[in-house]
């Protein structure tokens, strides 16, 4: 695996680099230098490394010799934004909403442990305080901050405050947390501009995400209509803010497993989704969109590999046991004999 990795570095130059740069990982990486060495062993086009990794876009016109899931998940579906609208009632409604009481509102919050409480809030604090390094050290040293401390940096010590009132909600409410701004000005004494730049800023760093809901009612006087109402909201420690502060702990190898598994079955699972509801389900970043696309051709891979390997392809007949039967059916001794 390292003389490929190595071989092949020194053939793209800065192009390994580059997906380094992008957030790609050495698996990936040589992963998509694997495909392209066979690729160019079936002579079959090679596609590029940037559109193996999914930071490019692939053409629609090219052939399936990706493989069906791993395609479907390279090619970005046609761009169709998705704008909220108005109901009869007049009353608007965000895209992407989901309906409170539904399947994918019981799905979405998480419970959190005490430890995972406390990790979260240990790291937020040490987060916002290499933020405030990362500032001093800009303006003295006279350069840009990174996009990971501009991150750290946008935190404040309100939105410290918010995210530690949402942890207690969260403990208490056992993961269902659904407050509306006004409710978070009123809990930390903020107002409601700071509260919603507070939380975007939570969302970019990973600390926090939330959805959108939508109430939907139905009478004879009024007829349906639906209503938009608070956010759903649930927390959880991103691993790129667990590798920067070195407090990353190394996955066992079970566990590693069952992840790949369970990434590969969502990538068949997007793969085998309608191209609309695909774009709605996809992450819009490269580096989440490449470990998926590698999962699906993982898969299809695999998938190839065992069909292959049956016992009935290129056409093979498989062989009849019926004269096997019968004579097996003569010579069983609880068969009744006849007399010469």
């Amino acid at each position: 695996m390292g003389f490929t990795l190595q071989r092949s570095m020194e053939r793209a130059g800065s192009i390994v680099d580059e997906l380094r740069a992008e957030g790609i990982d050495d698996l990936a990486i040589q992963m998509a230098l694997d495909h392209q060495e066979a690729q160019r062993g079936a002579g079959v086009p090679v596609y590029p490394l940037r559109v193996i990794c999914g930071l490019d876009q692939l053409d629609r016109r090219t052939d399936r010799s990706v493989g069906q899931h791993a395609l479907a998940l390279a090619v970005a579906p046609r761009n169709r934004p998705g704008k909220g609208g108005l109901h009869i009632t007049r009353e608007p409604v965000w895209a992407k909403s989901i309906q409170t009481g539904s399947d994918a509102e019981a799905s979405f919050p998480v419970r959190l442990t005490t430890a995972t409480s406390k990790a979260i809030m240990n790291a937020a604090y040490r987060g916002h305080d290499l933020g405030l390094d990362a500032c001093t050290a800009a303006r003295r040293d006279k350069r840009e901050l990174t996009k990971e401390e501009q991150k750290l940096a946008a935190l404040t010590p309100s939105g410290l405050k918010i995210l530690r009132r949402l942890l207690q909600e969260a403990h208490y409410r056992k993961g269902w947390v659904m407050p509306a701004y006004e409710t978070i000005a009123a809990w930390t004494k903020l107002g409601r501009s700071t509260v919603i730049r507070q939380l975007k800023a939570l969302a970019a760093i990973g600390l926090t995400e939330w959805v959108r809901r939508f109430d939907y009612e139905c009478d004879r006087e009024k007829g349906s209509r639906s209503k938009q109402t608070s956010n759903l909201y649930r927390f959880a420690l991103p691993r790129w803010l667990a590798k920067f502060l070195k407090i990353d702990a190394p996955i066992p190898d079970d566990e590693r497993t069952r992840r790949e598994i369970a990434l590969e079955d969502h990538a068949v699972m997007l793969a085998q989704t309608p191209e609309a509801e695909r774009k709605r389900l996809m992450p819009t970043d490269a580096p989440s969109r490449a470990p998926l696309i590698i999962a699906a051709y993982r898969h299809d891979r695999r998938s190839l590999r065992e069909q292959q390997a049956r016992e009935c392809h290129g056409g093979t007949e498989p062989q009849d046991s019926s004269l096997y039967m019968e004579v097996d059916m003569r010579n069983r001794p609880s068969r009744p004999m006849s007399r010469p």
